[in-house]
């Protein structure tokens, strides 16, 4: 080297060891004190790795095209050097995310959190994957789990009942209920609102594949449309439901006016009208009842036949009766002469008895006084026996013999009584077991 002139000498360190190491430039020269030398240190550090827990992750049965709960992977660096990240990954059915940034110091620790969504059926597979600076990069873990479809479904979805009678029961009608799932289905409730009962044979649990019955029937308690809704919920929180609908049938009566006011003797006429609700088409009959003493109450027609839509009317007649005093019954000959003569011998021998008697006392009297006290003179004494004999003949009328002869007078008629009367016209259907009945109150007054 020439004099002056310089060179440099550039020396790298490469530890073979952890921790504090040492060493010597040496420089050998024709220069006084050669070899010069240069001291050499270092330290020697673990490279960066990478420790992943668990080193599987398994995530069991899982309902298709739902996502499971968290499940997590730690990640730490155990080298003496910062561990730098170049990307973490999930393949398959599998997703994740994580804290780790992109750099971990040494010793330190993240969270991956992996979760499993199955897009199918059946055993499910993937990998969670790891690229950085260390040895063995990328390093990986296995995930796998397991795709369920114990979802249920029913079938069908909606029910329409037949109109029917209001208070009767229908058919029953069927919705089936299906497991097409891997995994038996748990029920948590089988539920009806509205008109409608349930039954089935479907249990707490329905085995995978399978399918039950629910028997739904209606019963509706008024007339017109009646809806309600058939759930079935199961112990993971799923519902489905099924729409229900039923028709009421019943009939409706009313009246134009339901109050009449009327002096006794007259009539009065209301006039009542039925209309059919829900289809209704069966025979109304129709009655009076609660009219006072000496009146009548009547429907015409006292039955009528609805046919779905259309009303009908009928009319309640009111009579009542004026008061009045019965006039006595004329006396007359009955048409027999056996029915009157023969009775009046007796009567008639008496009356002749009666007449001697009196003429003997006469005679007795007059000659024990001298005088015609209780004599009679013979002109007195044939309008006596005339008196008698009329006396005979008046006695069946008097006596209450036979024959049309006489008799007592019949008593008055007091007619309607005055008053304010409540009456009820009744309408009533019967089909089978159930009968259908309707009340209307009418107001009568009698003056």
């Amino acid at each position: 080297m020439a004099a002056g002139a310089s060179c440099a000498i550039n020396v790298t360190f490469t530890p073979a060891a952890a921790g504090t190491r040492s060493g010597t430039l040496s420089i050998t020269d024709n220069a006084s004190g050669s070899p010069q030398s240069v001291s050499l240190t270092g330290v020697g550090n673990t490279p960066a790795a990478v420790s992943l827990l668990p080193s599987s992750v398994s995530f069991g049965s899982q309902t298709v095209g739902t996502t499971s709960a968290v499940q997590a992977v730690a990640l730490t660096n155990t080298g003496g050097a910062v561990l730098s990240l170049t990307s973490v990954t999930a393949n398959g059915d599998f997703a994740q995310t994580n804290n780790c940034g992109s750099t971990v110091a040494a010793g330190a620790s993240c969270a991956i959190n992996v979760t499993f969504t199955p897009a199918a059926a059946g055993s499910r597979s993937g990998t969670l994957s790891i690229t950085d600076n260390a040895t063995g990069s990328p390093q990986s873990v296995s995930l796998t789990g397991t795709g369920s479809t114990h979802g249920f479904s029913l079938s069908p979805t909606s029910l329409t009942f037949a109109s029917q009678l209001v208070g009767t029961t229908s058919a029953p009608q069927v919705v089936a209920l299906s497991n097409p799932g891997n995994l038996a289905l748990d029920i948590a409730s089988i539920a009806v609102s509205g008109d409608f009962a349930q039954a089935s044979d479907c249990g707490s649990s329905v085995a995978a594949g399978a399918t039950c019955a629910i028997n739904v029937t209606a019963s509706p308690s008024t007339a017109g449309t009646r809806s309600g809704i058939l759930t079935v919920t199961d112990k993971a929180g799923t519902s489905h439901a099924v729409s229900l609908t039923d028709v009421g049938a019943d009939f409706l009566l009313a009246a134009s006016s339901t109050s009449a006011s009327i002096a006794a003797g007259g009539s009065a006429t209301y006039k009542v009208t039925l209309t059919p609700a829900g289809g209704f088409d069966q025979t109304v009959s129709l009655s009076c009842s609660g009219a006072p003493d000496k009146t009548t109450c009547s429907v015409s027609p006292a039955s009528v036949t609805l046919a779905g839509s259309g009303a009908s009317t009928a009319s309640v007649s009111i009579t009542t009766t004026e008061a009045s005093v019965a006039l006595p019954p004329r006396w007359t000959l009955p048409s027999s002469q056996d029915e009157w003569f023969w009775p009046l011998i007796p009567k008639l021998l008496l009356s002749l008895i009666a007449l001697a008697v009196l003429s003997t006392l006469g005679c007795t009297f007059r000659a024990w006084r001298g005088r015609a006290v209780l004599g009679m003179r013979p002109g007195l004494q044939s309008a006596l026996f005339s008196l008698l004999l009329l006396g005979a003949l008046a006695m069946p009328a008097c006596g209450g013999g036979g024959g049309s002869i006489g008799g007592g007078g019949s008593p008055s008629n007091p007619g309607t009584p005055a008053g304010t009367y409540t009456l009820t016209v009744s309408a009533s259907s019967t089909s089978g077991s159930t009968t259908l009945t309707h009340d209307i109150k009418l107001t009568l007054k009698i003056n």
